[in-house]
């Protein structure tokens, strides 16, 4: 059975697997599906061809946006096949995680009743093949080859970046000034990208599946631009899991010992939160935010007057703020354009309603026990990717909307982490 493999017998396996190609067609499959997967995963960031397409234009037009998905036209092409070569074990692991089928499934139905359909459908393909993909990767590799294709990926991305900003620093700025986007159309997916990059990192240079020097430069460059990119949220959610990666590094530790460090480290953080919100309004302003989040506030109560007429089924999956009359609307109250609620629980009340909801944290609450109960048998590497995972998730769609997002590498990722989880996933340490 292949590392990572579900156990689940032998008529289960499908007869083509990359494990029984022979020959010379072997090795070439494996390397073009590889490279494939990779140009997958940087396109599906959003990192470089976005920004190069944008030049000196304000933001991206529909023709173009058009034109950029069709880069991920071999990737869509080639999840058919993926899906073919592992189809039972992808069914057995999907099986074994319902909550998460049942959240997507929900997400692509919404079509039915989506005041968008058009982009509902579009979001929720894009959203299926990723699940998809996410799933296959589980199946057929273990977690050292998982967390050295993730981490490279995101070395890719990292040094996009530094390059970027060293070589192209017009281009690289914000238009406004206010922040560093990098490689990307915005701050915020470099935060974003940053923060995840750091817990992937962290986890495959704990677990031996990168070498020192490239899990300590990847580091470094995460936590680098995470600094010099200005995305407010990133940074708070970044320090938040950088602090429980230095207590990661306490395991070798007694109980005890781990006992008091901790609790002098939750005391400093009780400190540090009190004073923080006695000068909440210094602190924002040192972040670039006001008391109203950079009007965040006001998208939020109009997010949850709307939702209120559409409780329970919502207006569609990822729909909402770019059908035309919301986003002109939006545009004439707000003076700027509005993708997102900028908070993923509002956005998912107001795509998929309170049911959406309602499997969203169910969810969250599978992965949280899955976590707890199977701690200590559970791979260093699957630790510590899937609770940072977990935190950052939370944390960040406070501020951000991420859940369910069909682009960016957030929930590919987390959705690789829970499934990293189920019971009955042969993994190796």
């Amino acid at each position: 059975m292949p590392d990572g493999c579900l156990e689940i017998g032998n008529d289960d396996v499908t007869t083509m697997t990359r494990d029984d190609m022979i020959g010379w067609f072997g090795p070439l499959f494996l390397l073009g599906l590889n490279a494939l997967i990779m140009f997958w995963l940087i396109v599906t960031s959003g990192a470089i061809f976005p920004l190069l397409a944008l030049g000196d234009g304000a933001e991206l037009d529909a023709a173009t946006r058009g034109r950029l998905r069709l880069l991920l036209l071999p990737s869509l092409a080639l999840a058919p096949l993926l899906l073919i070569m592992r189809l039972r074990a992808i069914v057995s692991l999907a099986l074994r995680n319902t909550s998460l089928m049942i959240l997507v499934i929900w997400a692509a139905i919404s079509i039915v009743w989506s005041i968008a359909p058009e982009l509902t459908g579009r979001r929720a393909f894009g959203l299926v093949v990723n699940t998809t993909i996410a799933c296959y990767l589980v199946v057929d590799r273990d977690v050292d080859k998982l967390l050295r294709m993730l981490a490279w990926c995101f070395l890719i991305l990292m040094i996009a970046n530094a390059a970027f900003i060293v070589g192209l620093p017009d281009l690289a700025k914000m238009p406004d000034g206010r922040g560093i986007r990098g490689a990307f159309l915005h701050k915020n997916s470099v935060g974003e990208t940053a923060v995840i990059g750091q817990i992937v990192f962290y986890a495959a240079l704990r677990s031996g599946a990168v070498s020192r020097p490239v899990g300590l430069l990847g580091m470094a460059l995460s936590l680098g631009l995470l600094v010099i990119a200005g995305a407010a949220s990133s940074i708070v959610v970044g320090a938040a899991i950088l602090g429980l990666q230095l207590y990661f590094l306490t395991d070798v530790l007694a109980f005890r010992q781990r006992a008091v460090i901790f609790a002098f480290g939750l005391a400093a953080c009780i400190v540090v939160a009190g004073v923080l919100f006695a000068n909440i309004e210094d602190f924002l302003g040192a972040l670039g935010r006001d008391t109203t989040l950079t009007g965040r506030t006001d998208i939020w109560a109009y997010v949850i007057k709307v939702s209120a007429q559409r409780p329970w089924l919502g207006y569609g999956y990822a729909g909402f703020f770019e059908s035309t009359q919301i986003a002109q609307y939006m545009q004439d109250a707000y003076q700027w354009s509005i993708p997102t609620a900028h908070n993923g629980y509002l956005e998912m009340v107001l795509g998929l309603g309170w049911i959406g909801f309602a499997l969203l944290l169910t969810f969250f609450l599978v992965v949280t026990y899955r976590l707890t109960v199977n701690w200590q048998s559970l791979p260093i590497g699957v630790r510590l990717l899937a609770l940072p995972m977990l935190i950052y998730y939370i944390l960040l769609n406070f501020t951000e909307s991420t859940i369910l997002a069909s682009s960016g590498l957030g929930w590919l990722v987390m959705v690789i982490a829970a499934l990293l989880l189920t019971p009955g996933l042969s993994v190796e340490d």
